[in-house]
């Protein structure tokens, strides 16, 4: 499950879920969105990353942890899903080296 495939996939199916679930909330609420919808947001992420991974067989439980990260709202726009992957990426290398 640690393979450099699932880490960097795995991270990107969560980050990109998370990511697209917090949008998609805003688009709902463009008011804002307050904590419970925060929470059901974080919730559906989880299970459709999971889902996604599953059907890939693409199985790395740590990215779960991306996919909160993104879901509830740290991720404030595509720089920062490049860093996060550019770090998954580099700490691969690492691990590889």
């Amino acid at each position: 499950m640690s393979a450099p495939k699932n880490t960097i996939l795995g991270h990107l199916i969560g980050i990109m879920t998370g990511y697209l679930l917090f949008k998609l909330a805003l688009l709902i609420h463009p008011q804002g969105i307050s904590q419970i919808m925060k929470f059901i947001v974080a919730g559906l992420a989880l299970g459709f990353s999971g889902m996604i991974m599953v059907l890939t067989d693409i199985l790395h439980p740590p990215a779960a942890s991306s996919c909160l990260i993104a879901a509830l709202g740290l991720v404030k726009n595509e720089y920062h899903i490049m860093a996060m992957m550019i770090t998954v990426c580099l700490i691969c290398i690492q691990g590889y080296v």
